[in-house]
Order: C-alpha cells, then sequence, then structure tokens
C-alpha cells in the first residue's frame, strides 16, 4: 500500500513526491495501475516507482482513478542512496 505519498495533479499528469520505499529499507515498492471503472478492463493510467539523487520517487502517467490495482516491483530496481 502507498504511505505517506503526496499527489499533485497538473492537467492529465502528475508527479507524486518522494516516497519513504527503497531497496535499502526493505519497503515493498509497486506499481499502481489505474482502470477506466470497476471490471479493470480497460487501463487509463499507473503510477510507477524511478530512481532519482534523492531514492525512489512514483509518477504518475495517464489518469488518476479510484478503480486500482497494486502490483509488486522487484525490489531490485538499483536504486541505493547512502
Amino acid at each position: 500500500m502507498l504511505k505517506g505519498i503526496g499527489i499533485i495533479l497538473v492537467g492529465v499528469s502528475a508527479f507524486v513526491g518522494p516516497s519513504t520505499a527503497n531497496a535499502q529499507t526493505g519497503d515493498q515498492l509497486v506499481i499502481v495501475h489505474m482502470y477506466s471503472d470497476a471490471s479493470h478492463s480497460t487501463e487509463v493510467g499507473e503510477i510507477v516507482p524511478y530512481c532519482t539523487a534523492n531514492g525512489i520517487e512514483y509518477r504518475l502517467t495517464g489518469t488518476y482513478t479510484n478503480f486500482q490495482v497494486e502490483e509488486p516491483v522487484d525490489q531490485g530496481i538499483g536504486c541505493f542512496i547512502g
């Protein structure tokens, strides 16, 4: 589950601020798939983790909806911020 993440919506895209999840802490990284409705048949967006100089951050591509499915990500994402 995504915890402590702020979402700033800008037009059709958004940036999701820094998360506490990273490969060093052992927190589970996830990709969150957004669907157009409860049938989950049409994906309209997703929130994905990526590496920055500050560690792991999440970015929304597409459209944010309340119809979501989380998919665990391999911890070998390669971000080790010491």
